[in-house]
């Protein structure tokens, strides 16, 4: 008898901003990216909403009138039960001391407004994807204590369980460390909606990213063959995914100086109609 899948529910995202529009604007963004979205006016009912129910991610305005958004993150950050929760500020401040306060008071990231609908969801699925494996390291954290008892703490058991879990943190700190990524989205005819520095970086694009908005990406991607080992293929591989417009993750490629990346592939769709797609590129190693 075959076993039914338990597909992982969507995030819940508490947006907060005392600005009507942005809220309606940024709570219909996330709800039609597939995350569960509630939103609140002002800080008081944001830490009401916190209270009674924990969510995942909160997006949150830093100017707002009954108490701003670097406040409303210490008192997050003070509690026990909320320190967890990341907080990624969005603000029309764009000083660079006002995004230092940012971090300093416990942000996880920050986005200027006005925002780019794809910035918002890409950044917010980083910090999603940051939180479920520091899940998972608390989570094999407590297997390998619970482990521990189990055994009668014997010393050799001990120092056994302790170096996998030193193995165990090693290798969740690399994957967190290179969630830095080159990162592009093309829309449904495949001309570039977002894309940043780091992309133009790894791909020697000698632009900058606000001059391909709106390129046609197969043209670019031309220009990049003398950068892989065999441009015929890699360009077939890239049609091939785009054609099947389902998830790719982890796919590694290898470049013709030797660098190895890892690839995902995220394809967007808004109720059910394809909009273009999300390309992730992340440096491994050179061979």
């Amino acid at each position: 008898m075959s076993q039914l899948q338990i597909l992982p529910s969507p995030a819940n995202i508490l947006v907060v901003d005392d600005n009507p529009v942005n809220l309606v604007l940024l709570s219909k963004v996330l709800a039609n990216a597939g995350y569960k979205v509630r939103s609140a006016p002002d800080a008081h009912l944001a830490l009401m909403s916190v209270q009674a129910k924990l969510p995942d991610l909160i997006l949150l305005d830093i100017m707002m009138t009954d108490m701003d958004g670097y406040e409303v993150c210490q008192t997050l950050k003070s509690s026990e039960k909320t320190r967890d929760i990341p907080v990624i500020f969005i603000s029309a401040l764009d000083e660079p001391l006002d995004k230092v306060k940012a971090f300093t008071v416990g942000g996880a990231d920050y986005i200027p407004k006005p925002f780019q609908a794809q910035e918002v969801i890409v950044r917010v699925e980083n910090q999603l994807r940051i939180q479920r494996l520091q899940r998972q390291l608390r989570e094999q954290n407590q297997q390998l204590q619970q482990g521990i008892y189990e055994r009668d703490r014997a010393l050799e058991d001990l120092k056994q369980a302790q170096e996998k879990l030193r193995k165990a943190t090693s290798r969740l700190s690399i994957l967190i460390e290179n969630l830095q990524a080159a990162v592009l989205v093309e829309d449904e005819n495949r001309q570039i909606a977002l894309l940043n520095q780091e992309f133009c970086y790894t791909f020697e694009l000698a632009v900058s990213p606000q001059e391909l908005l709106g390129a046609d990406c197969s043209q670019i991607a031309q220009k990049c063959d003398y950068l892989f080992l065999d441009p015929v293929k890699f360009g077939e591989r890239i049609t091939e995914v785009v054609n099947q417009k389902q998830p790719v993750v982890a796919e590694e490629i290898q470049f013709l100086d030797g660098s190895i990346y890892e690839r995902d592939y995220i394809p967007i769709f808004d109720q059910q109609e394809y909009q273009g797609h999300l390309w992730q590129y992340r440096y491994l190693c050179t061979s």
